[in-house]
């Protein structure tokens, strides 16, 4: 058994460093796929996931966009993803907390896009994204709370024609 994930619960490690030979790390990516932090550096670096590829799979890897818009952009691709899963049985699929580092979602926003992938045998999900605790809806408050600031780093980006990853990592570093 791989160190990487548990078959009772099925849950993925916080932390992969290596893989078997029939594991695919599954990470959020962007669109362009330029792969330059967070998940998405790790499997570019490690696992061999294709600078300018930012859907599906490549080397050990599976892209999964997560920073194009809110998270109903994203669910077409968890979607796509929890299909290529189904009809690749050979593969155990690891997902890392996909959209919850540098696009800024919550686990309780990206866990209910995951809801068909907990009876998926080869889908190993993290442990943050399969707890019943984040499928809560969030207060209105904070809700309102995390758009505001993800509106404000957009706004930030178009005045100072910076690159979308590159002021992100920016503003993380100054929170």
């Amino acid at each position: 058994m791989s160190k990487n994930r548990t078959e009772q619960p099925k849950i993925a490690s916080g932390r992969i460093d290596i893989l078997e030979d029939d594991e695919i790390f599954v990470f959020g990516s962007n669109l362009a796929g330029h792969h330059m932090g967070g998940a998405a550096r790790i499997a570019n670096m490690k696992f061999g996931a294709e600078w300018g590829v930012g859907v599906g799979l490549t080397g050990h890897s599976y892209a999964i966009p997560t920073m194009q818009g809110g998270v109903d952009t994203i669910k077409p691709y968890v979607d796509e993803f929890i299909e290529f899963a189904k009809a690749h049985k050979e593969y155990q699929f690891l997902v890392t907390r996909i959209g919850c580092g540098i696009a800024g979602f919550t686990d309780a926003e990206i866990a209910p896009l995951f809801k068909k992938a907990v009876d998926v045998d080869n889908i190993y999900l993290p442990k943050e994204l399969q707890h019943p605790r984040h499928t809560l809806i969030l207060t209105r408050v904070r809700y309102k709370r995390l758009r505001r600031w993800r509106r404000s780093l957009r706004q930030q980006r178009r005045k100072l024609s910076i690159p979308n990853s590159l002021t992100v990592v920016s503003e993380i570093l100054l929170l």
